[in-house]
């Protein structure tokens, strides 16, 4: 039986205080939020793509003007006169798009603006609105769904730790898919411990929300492929290391879900451009050539040295906080990752060479390659995130302020292991499923 993490406060204050924490939190979120809306008014957000914003911008122009059904529900990036200086327009010359119609990307946050012009008219403000409750909403059901596997107090500490970082502010608020994207898997995360930890196996309705959630990432984008698929492996590592009776069968099933929802989601897209294009074969070729670019891009360097060059720009990225020039204040994690996954590596070090009957710095070290609850969860985390840099390198080369966000899920780990092992006093309170 699993224990439920608690402090040396009484049962009741701490809740309270756990609440009042998570409550501030989102209340904070809300704030910079709406602080960002307003000094962007109706203009583009600079740290949320504005590349892709204005494509979306325009998007939303056409579907309201045309609907929803033409060119089979595909999104017209270049359709008006709206931002004319950023986005594909300013590149069309570079990269023709003579049908004005992009079959690279689901459209899914396309639409979602089209349908807000429709309600409220060209008011971007308001528009923003739309992901910035999502991302709420999000952090609300993570709180609650946190709170019943550590307690109050632990699960406030963890949903602040997720909530500082760059990458939750600075595109909350934004019109692509990166913000919805964000929301849903966050969603994930928090489904998938309260899965593992509490339910021997999961019910129906569980991987049914599962199934959606990763519908949702899939009709957003490619990027969070492995991530959205895998989330579950890491997890359970942990949760297993915490006494829960999580089965082979259980993680199998969970995989199942998660893969199945963001396949169904690109099996609609590519219904989608078939449509378009009239046939199946001209789907396959359009969508193939594309991959293919992101997989070798353009006079690229080879394979090996592309991925080699990724693996050192990612780690500089994703722990150490660097200035784009051409997405200021675009940060992902600032330097929290590194920092959580250090202090948690330096922990089980500690733990390690305190443990009776390991004298030796050999033993030590086997010790810890061979931790399944803390180093092990971590580097399966590390390995699916940064996958993507191994099967797409010349995108990730790329879309450096877009691709590093799948390394939310590390984060979420380290953090959830944080919580778990450091933020943990005492263990007294039975958990029940």
């Amino acid at each position: 039986m699993l224990d439920r993490l608690s402090t040396t406060q009484p049962p009741r204050t701490a809740a309270r205080l756990g609440t009042a924490i998570a409550v501030s939190v989102i209340v904070w979120l809300l704030l910079t939020q709406l602080f960002e809306i307003r000094r962007m008014g109706n203009g583009l957000s600079p740290t949320a793509t504005p590349y892709s914003e204005a494509n979306v911008v325009r998007a939303a122009e056409h579907y309201a003007k045309y609907g929803f059904r033409v060119d089979a529900g595909l999104a017209h990036i270049v359709y008006g006169d709206r931002f004319r200086d950023a986005g594909w327009t300013k590149d069309l010359y570079r990269y023709p798009l003579p049908s004005g119609v992009y079959t690279r990307y689901p459209p899914l946050p396309e639409i979602i603006a089209g349908t807000m012009e429709r309600i409220v008219g060209y008011r971007l403000w308001l528009w923003r609105l739309v992901p910035v409750l999502l991302g709420l909403a999000a952090t609300v059901y993570a709180v609650a769904a946190l709170r019943r596997v550590l307690g109050s107090l632990a699960a406030s500490g963890m949903i602040i730790l997720l909530s500082i970082v760059p990458m939750v502010t600075s595109h909350m608020h934004g019109l692509h898919f990166e913000g919805y994207a964000h929301a849903a898997f966050l969603c994930e995360l928090a489904l998938l411990v309260r899965i593992l930890f509490l339910d021997e196996r999961p019910s129906r309705s569980g991987c049914m929300a599962l199934f959606g959630l990763c519908f949702l990432q899939g009709w957003l984008s490619f990027e969070y492929v492995f991530v959205a698929a895998a989330a579950v492996v890491p997890l359970a590592l942990v949760a297993r290391e915490h006494g829960a009776r999580v089965e082979l069968r259980t993680v199998l099933l969970l995989l199942a879900v998660s893969g199945g929802g963001f396949v169904a989601a690109h099996l609609l897209h590519f219904l989608q451009v078939a449509t378009f294009y009239g046939s199946i074969s001209a789907a396959l070729q359009d969508l193939s050539s594309r991959a293919a670019y992101r997989f070798a891009g353009e006079a690229q360097p080879p394979y090996l040295v592309q991925v080699a060059v990724n693996l050192v720009k990612y780690a500089v990225v994703i722990w150490f906080y660097p200035d784009n020039q051409n997405f200021p204040n675009n940060g992902h994690f600032g330097a929290l990752l590194f920092i959580v996954s250090v202090l948690v590596i330096l922990r089980r070090m500690m733990s390690v060479n305190g443990a009776s009957g390991l004298r030796t710095g050999a033993r030590r070290g086997l010790a810890m390659l061979s931790d399944k609850g803390v180093v092990l969860p971590m580097v399966v985390a590390y390995a699916i995130a940064a996958l993507w840099l191994f099967v797409m390198p010349s995108h990730a080369y790329i879309h450096t302020y877009i691709v590093p966000r799948v390394f939310f899920l590390p984060y979420f780990v380290v953090v959830l292991i944080f919580t778990l092992n450091v933020l943990q006093r005492r263990v007294d309170e039975p958990l029940h499923g």
